[in-house]
């Protein structure tokens, strides 16, 4: 079985065929539109717009207009993680070590050996 497949473009504006039809971009209040035109639809829209064109000022190209209607991006504010029950205080397995003549580092990472004496001490399973 053969399959012949036809493409063809049609004027959004008049809706009509057209070999010389083509896919035009425009931004208006920072939304970006697509309309496929023939070229005298395209030489009506210049037209058209045109006086608006001349009175206007061109703006970078590197750089896109946000549209008023969709805000920016806003970030949540995450605090940093906190210490609760379930995980005790490293100020507090420090001193409890200390206490107890247990060597700890003064800084940095508890070792594993010392936080589990220290919740066995508490009555806590890790």
């Amino acid at each position: 079985m053969a399959r012949h497949v036809e493409t063809y473009f049609v004027d959004d504006l008049t809706q009509e065929r057209g070999d010389d039809v083509q896919t035009h971009s425009f931004e208006l209040d920072g939304v970006s539109y697509e309309i496929d035109l023939s070229a005298a639809s395209y030489e009506n829209l210049e037209s058209t717009l045109s006086p608006f064109v001349k009175a206007a000022r061109r703006t970078s190209s590197g750089r896109r207009a946000r549209s008023r209607k969709t805000p920016a991006p806003t970030r949540k504010w995450v605090p940093a993680a906190t210490f609760s029950d379930a995980e005790p205080d490293p100020a507090e397995i420090r001193k409890w070590a200390k206490d107890r003549k247990i060597a700890v580092p003064a800084r940095g990472r508890i070792p594993r050996s010392v936080r589990e004496q220290f919740l066995a001490a508490q009555g806590k399973v890790d």
